[in-house]
């Protein structure tokens, strides 16, 4: 989920760093934006509610204070049975509420107890008065970014009754390690990655925009108006592998958006639109997991022209995806110099290598290095890059969206969105093929079955069957005895336009007479006692020759079926026939010292 903007995020700063990049990639001198921006959290500086820059620091530490005097104030069974009721019966999604709001609302009693824990036992003269501590823990929230408090693990909520048993904890950052606190207000070490077994309650940075209807657990999309379909790229699905990995667990829910990335005439890449959660219409789409299905508009041909784009995913936690795409905070972070120059490079081997674009998909190339310098200037997660450049399969379907790897930098694939181009010229289009999918292998005599799939082409297809070179069936299924030999299964198909494909595969029959064995023999033993082991073969071809290994020292003995050995015992056998066919067993006998003999 998305902060509701307190950490600082200039929008038109990629306008900036693309004018510096080339000179960037010449120069030792420092690189410095030409435009303003105000300092992001990299910088060690956020500005608070109150528009003020604090260190990060120092809101680390009074978002601490204010944690523990929440987990102070829970000691209070009845407090405790007011925030559960709040918590279960909150409207928005995973039962958040806006911890602010919440405490400043009238006669706040959670705001009481905390004002209580920081005001301590009354002391001398002159004590502060409850009002003025009230103010001072209202102070306090004015000093951090907007916060939010909830159970953000569902296992949690649901183990969760309002009891004692019960941990809270707080973080800036969605990658930091929580500052946990039980209710005696001691310090409690917790992980980033794992969540503790206790259930826990965190207040953390806002990333919910509780003014907002989507943000209400109720909300559902509007129906779509019947309309035109534009030209463009429409996303289809979704895939996200290891979606929890994009934040820490005190986050809650991750929630994943497309940017779309054109070059502009300058060649210079541009966030300029964005699809997610945020959106309206054809651009809304809603992914919190690992997968999602459903048409989504990423981009009109209108918005790329003749120019390159390639789709960038992200975790998004800071600032809302807006139709202008939504900008990325900068950083100061040591390799974004290097990366600038990487960038750089590489705008100048396009520019050199590209000429005239015949075609849409000429137009449609990614720029895979743009992913490190997104990456050296932004505060949220990029998951990958799915870039134009090709398909997984390096080619296209008539008709219909094709896959796209989403990829990392260090070349790790993280998912797969599928893309569906609307306009164009699509080359080169995927030759049509076939395979089929059923009996592999069968016992003798039985039942099998098998369906024929095609791929790419022209529909409708048709399909032959061949067994061993004989036409058996016509058809996508094909079901038959499959006797007592092995045999070829051949698919022959051919799509509408006339484009033939084939595959063939052999379907095995398991053979009733091949060889095996089995072993017997005491499954306990006294530690000073010789036991033996009997090992049956069967079928195959006779005679058998035995080769054993195993007891208290590891020794070989041939052509017995029978083996005698001392504890501890672990005895294996490996039997081969007269065609030198081979089969195995093993056994295992316990050793007891207060037994004899074996057992």
């Amino acid at each position: 989920m998305r902060s509701r903007g307190s950490i600082v995020a200039y929008h038109g700063w990629w306008t900036a760093v693309a004018l510096v990049a080339l000179a960037a990639a010449c120069t030792d001198s420092p690189v410095t934006p030409t435009a303003p921006r105000e300092p992001a959290s990299e910088d060690g500086v956020i500005l608070s509610r109150a528009g003020i820059p604090v260190p990060l620091s120092r809101m680390n530490t009074l978002l601490g204070q204010i944690t523990r005097e929440v987990a102070i104030a829970l000691a209070d069974a009845h407090l405790r049975g007011q925030v559960y009721a709040a918590l279960n019966t909150s409207p928005y999604r995973e039962h958040k509420l806006d911890f602010n709001s919440y405490l400043r609302a009238d006669a706040s009693p959670l705001l009481s107890a905390m004002a209580a824990a920081r005001r301590g036992p009354a002391g001398p003269a002159p004590t502060p008065t409850a009002a003025q501590v009230s103010a001072a823990v209202l102070a306090t929230l004015d000093s951090i970014i907007d916060l939010e408090f909830y159970m953000p693990v569902p296992e949690h909520r649901a183990a969760w009754s309002g009891d004692n048993r019960l941990l809270v904890a707080g973080a800036l950052d969605d990658h930091d390690v929580p500052m946990g606190f039980n209710l005696a207000g001691e310090p409690v070490l917790l992980r980033q990655d794992q969540p503790p077994d206790i259930p826990t309650l965190v207040v953390v940075r806002n990333e919910t925009n509780f003014a907002s209807p989507k943000a209400l657990a109720s909300f559902t999309e509007p129906a779509r108006s019947p309309t035109v379909e534009q030209p463009g790229v429409y996303m289809t699905s979704s895939t996200i592998i290891a979606p929890g990995s994009y934040e820490g667990w005190s986050a809650g829910n991750p929630e994943f958006e497309i940017h779309s990335y054109v070059q502009n005439d300058n060649g210079l890449f541009v966030d300029q639109i964005c699809s997610g959660e945020e959106q309206s219409g054809m651009l809304r789409f809603d992914q919190n997991g690992s997968q999602f299905n459903g048409r989504v508009l990423t981009i009109l041909q209108t918005g790329i022209g003749t120019h390159q784009v390639e789709f960038q995913v992200w975790e998004n936690d800071v600032g809302a995806c807006t139709p202008s795409g939504g900008g990325r905070p900068p950083s100061t972070t040591s390799d974004v110099k290097q990366e600038l120059a990487n960038f750089a490079a590489r705008v100048i081997q396009v520019i050199l290598a590209t000429g005239p674009l015949p075609t849409v998909l000429n137009v449609l190339l990614g720029l895979p290095a743009l992913y490190n310098l997104v990456a050296a200037l932004n505060h949220d997660d990029l998951v990958g890059v799915a870039s134009f450049a090709g398909p997984q399969n390096g080619c296209w379907p008539e008709t219909g969206p094709a896959p796209f790897n989403i990829v990392r930098p260090t070349g790790a694939i993280v998912g797969t969105l599928a893309l569906d181009v609307t306009y164009g010229v699509r080359s080169p289009i995927c030759a049509f093929t076939v395979s089929w999918e059923g009996t592999g292998l069968a016992d003798p005599n039985t039942q099998g079955a098998w369906e024929a799939r095609g791929q790419y082409g022209t529909t409708p297809y048709t399909f032959r069957w061949y067994r061993d070179g004989t036409l058996v069936a016509t058809g996508s299924t094909y079901a038959a005895n499959v006797g007592t030999t092995a045999f070829r299964l051949r698919i022959d198909g051919t799509d509408a336009l006339g484009a033939n494909a084939s595959s063939t595969r052999w379907v095995t029959i398991t053979d009733p007479n091949a060889l095996t064995v089995s072993l017997t023999g005491p499954s306990m033993m006294g530690p000073y006692d010789v036991c033996s082991f009997t090992a049956t073969a069967a079928y195959g071809v006779a005679p058998y020759t035995y080769s054993w290994q195993g007891g208290a020292q590891v020794e070989t003995s041939w052509g017995s079926s029978f083996y005698s050995t001392s504890a501890p015992a672990s005895v294996s056998v490996l039997v081969t026939d007269a065609e030198g066919h081979e089969a195995s067993a093993g056994a295992w006998a316990d050793v007891d010292e207060n037994i004899q003999g074996c057992h």
